[in-house]
């Protein structure tokens, strides 16, 4: 038997039911209208940049040119004021893929601007962060390293018209691809020019600590009119960045190994270089000519922002000055590397027919300091002095002689 049931009462149903759908199409709608008009018209980004404006507490200004949120997308002008930090970018253009975000892809096919201002302060590391990052091991860099937490971010173009620090140019004409993806950032085809130099690059780092990284790149111009290629290679972590360089240019032939500690009190922690064929008339005009090989070998001083330890040096082609050529067969001793000046110790320079001069010295803005003590058999030679490096051919000497024969150091006519 089948129970019939009253048609008031199934109506009533299907008009709650019909009523829900309508008004779920009615919200989704208004949602995706709300949306559309949000990314697609201009009218909406300026309400989403006023958003973000308030949201900062006024620590973020746009001034808007032209375009959408889904691009193209102009910007004449964005600050951001952060205590101490000031950063500005101007003529900013941004182009986007808005299809590929339903993908989990945030993929800008070109991102410019004609500049990028940094002002940023420097302080002391504070909280959990300040014995370095292995200590850190939830730290993201950078915003696309917080956007691939929830997207994988890809830029196909990156260009900056001039990158600044304060009042200094860090590069110009910079541009390059980025992509965050898998747990892992990375830059190809870095372009850039850098105090007159071309660079290049390419590299990749992890997403979390230890943030393993590889990197390879080139710099290349001139120095003093002479051609010079740098070849770079780097491995490790941010905290310890083993660096590789190498030059085979007739001016600069060799290699050279650092430890880079960029998060430490002490940024580079060794140093280690082997170069040949140094001819010091090929670096500066009127400078007589030699074939020095050149190895150093220096590490952080503990406490102190300095890099210290032995060099050595031989000159493959001594001679006598009055031929353009340097009385030196060999010189080493210790040296103290600082950031405003470099102190020699320990010298001992073995001289053309055998002599020798021992000291010290210190290279401080363009001026070296020394004082010497040159002796062979019974001749005796003390000299202190100063003298500019910056070409004006600056000096002053003050010195004691005794049975000195400068014959030593030129050839002199014999007399009968």
């Amino acid at each position: 038997m089948t129970t019939a049931i009253p048609t008031t009462r199934r109506s009533r149903g299907s008009r709650y039911v019909l009523a829900v759908l309508a008004v779920s199409v009615v919200v989704s709608l208004a949602l995706a209208a709300g949306a559309y008009w949000l990314l697609a018209s201009n009218s909406g980004l300026q309400t989403a940049v006023a958003l973000a404006e308030r949201l900062s507490s006024g620590r973020l200004e746009i001034r808007l040119g032209e375009g959408s949120l889904l691009g193209p997308l102009k910007i004449d002008r964005l600050t951001w004021t952060d205590g101490g930090d000031h950063i500005v970018a101007e003529a900013i253009g941004v182009e986007l893929r808005a299809g590929e975000l339903a993908h989990g892809l945030l993929h800008f096919t070109r991102v410019s601007m004609d500049r990028l201002a940094l002002d940023l302060a420097l302080s002391d590391p504070v909280g959990p962060c300040a014995s370095g990052l292995a200590v850190c091991p939830d730290i993201r860099f950078g915003v696309a390293a917080v956007l691939s937490r929830r997207f994988d971010v890809r830029i196909d173009r990156v260009e900056i018209g001039e990158l600044r620090q304060r009042d200094a140019v860090l590069a110009t004409a910079l541009a390059a691809s980025f992509a965050s993806e898998a747990g892992r950032h990375r830059i190809d085809d870095l372009r850039a020019n850098i105090a007159g130099f071309a660079v290049g690059a390419s590299g990749e780092m992890a997403a979390a600590a230890p943030f393993s990284l590889t990197a390879s790149g080139w710099l290349q111009g001139d120095v003093a009119e002479q051609p010079l290629r740098l070849d770079i290679q780097a491995a490790g972590t941010l905290d310890a960045i083993e660096l590789a360089l190498s030059s085979n240019e007739n001016a600069l032939r060799g290699k050279a190994n650092a430890t880079v500690t960029p998060f430490a009190d002490r940024p580079i922690a060794r140093l280690h270089a082997d170069l040949s064929g140094l001819d010091p008339a090929a670096w500066r005009a009127g400078a007589p000519s030699a074939t020095l090989d050149l190895t150093a070998d220096l590490r952080a001083v503990a406490d102190e922002a300095a890099l210290a330890g032995e060099f050595s040096l031989r000159n493959r082609t001594p001679g006598a000055l009055d031929h353009q050529r340097l009385p030196l067969t060999a010189l080493s001793g210790r040296l103290r590397w600082r950031p405003a000046d470099i102190a020699f110790s320990q010298l001992d320079a073995a001289l053309v027919g055998g002599g020798h001069v021992r000291g010290e010295g210190a290279w401080r803005a363009n001026e070296l300091t020394f004082d010497l003590r040159a002796r062979s058999g019974d001749a005796l030679l003390k000299a202190s002095g100063q003298a500019a490096l910056d070409g004006s051919g600056a000096f002053a000497l003050q010195g004691e002689l005794a049975r000195f024969d400068p014959a030593r150091f030129v050839d002199l006519p014999k007399l009968p």
